[in-house]
C-alpha cells in the first residue's frame, strides 16, 4: 500500500545464529518511496528487529528493537557503551583499551600528586594488567548498579572525546554526540537517549518523547 510520503511494506529477513542460538526476524513496515521529494527518498524506513535473547524492550514490545531505539552509556571508567538498533549488539570504546593510553593516565596522575619522583615501568605493568583482566566482570556489576540505581553516571566534563572505531563520541552541553566519516551524527541527551540523526547533506529526523 502506497500513497503520500511513505509506503507501507512487509519486507522481511529471518535467521538463526548458529554461535549463540539466537533466532532474530526483521520487518521493514515503512520506507519513503522513490517519487518523494529529494529529502525524503529513500531516506526513512521503519524497521523493527525480534531478537530471541534480547533482554529489553522497545516501544515495539519485548526482544523488539529498532534504530531509534539506540541508546548510549558512559561507565565510570571513561568507557562508551552503544545498545544498536535491532540487533542488539554493543559497540565499546574502552577507556582501558589501550595500554600506552593507561601509562601516560598513570602518569598524569602521579604528577598530579606531585609524587617526586614516576616509578619504574615494570612496577606499574602489572597494576593494569590485572585492571583489563578484570575490567569485564567490574562493567558488569557498574552496569547493573546504574540500571537499578544503586550508581549515578559519572559525565566527562563538555569537549572530553573518546575515539571508536568507524566513529567518535564528543561531549556536549547538553549531552553527548556521535561523529562518523560521513558526515552524520547522531545526539544523544545525558540519559543517553537518541534525540536526532542528522546526515551531512543537513536532513535530519529529531525524536520527541513522551513523559
Amino acid at each position: 500500500m502506497s500513497g503520500g510520503l511513505f509506503s507501507v511494506v512487509t519486507r522481511s529477513d529471518a535467521g538463526i545464529n548458529l554461535k549463540n542460538g539466537n533466532f532474530y526476524i526483521s520487518y521493514t513496515d515503512i520506507v519513503s518511496p522513490s517519487y518523494n521529494p529529494p529529502q525524503l527518498r529513500g531516506r526513512l524506513e521503519i524497521t523493527r528487529t525480534y531478537n530471541s535473547k534480547s533482554v529489553t524492550a522497545s516501544e515495539f514490545g519485548f526482544g523488539w528493537g529498532w534504530y531509534f531505539a539506540t541508546s548510549l552509556r558512559i561507565d565510570n571508567e571513561g568507557g562508551v557503551f552503544f545498545k544498536e538498533h535491532g540487533s542488539g549488539d554493543t559497540r565499546m570504546g574502552s577507556g582501558l583499551s589501550r595500554f600506552a593510553t593507561q601509562e601516560r593516565a598513570l602518569e598524569m596522575t602521579l604528577i598530579r600528586y606531585s609524587i617526586p619522583s614516576l616509578p619504574r615501568r615494570s612496577d606499574y605493568t602489572p597494576r593494569f594488567e590485572a585492571l583489563v583482566r578484570t575490567q569485564q566482570t567490574r562493567l558488569s556489576a557498574t552496569a547493573q548498579n546504574l540500571d537499578s540505581g544503586l550508581e549515578f553516571p559519572v559525565h566527562p566534563s563538555v569537549g572530553w572525546r573518546q575515539e571508536m572505531p568507524g566513529s567518535s563520541v564528543v561531549r556536549t552541553p547538553d549531552g553527548y554526540e556521535r561523529r562518523k566519516p560521513d558526515g552524520e551524527r547522531e545526539v544523544f541527551d545525558l540519559n543517553g537517549k537518541l534525540l536526532m540523526k542528522r546526515q551531512a547533506n543537513g536532513y535530519f529526523i529529531r525524536i520527541i518523547y513522551n513523559s
